[in-house]
């Protein structure tokens, strides 16, 4: 999986995902540059392009569907 730049995606780094305006991965508990928060996990749903769809929850586990319905 690549982000939005199609770099590959890592726990070390931020990983931006989407459009320009949205989109950020990090590991849990990462210290934001320039402050003293870390960041957190929120559920997330994020739809590809060929209607897959990766699904994180509160736990921080992910899965992925994949459109079976695809032409």
């Amino acid at each position: 999986m690549t982000d939005r730049d199609n770099h590959t995606i890592s726990r070390k780094s931020l990983n931006f995902m989407g459009e320009r305006r949205n989109g950020i991965l990090a590991q849990p508990g990462r210290r934001w540059i320039f402050s003293d928060k870390t960041s957190a996990i929120f559920a997330l749903e994020i739809t590809l392009i060929n209607n897959n769809k990766i699904i994180i929850n509160y736990d921080n586990e992910f899965q992925i569907y994949r459109d079976e319905h695809k032409a």
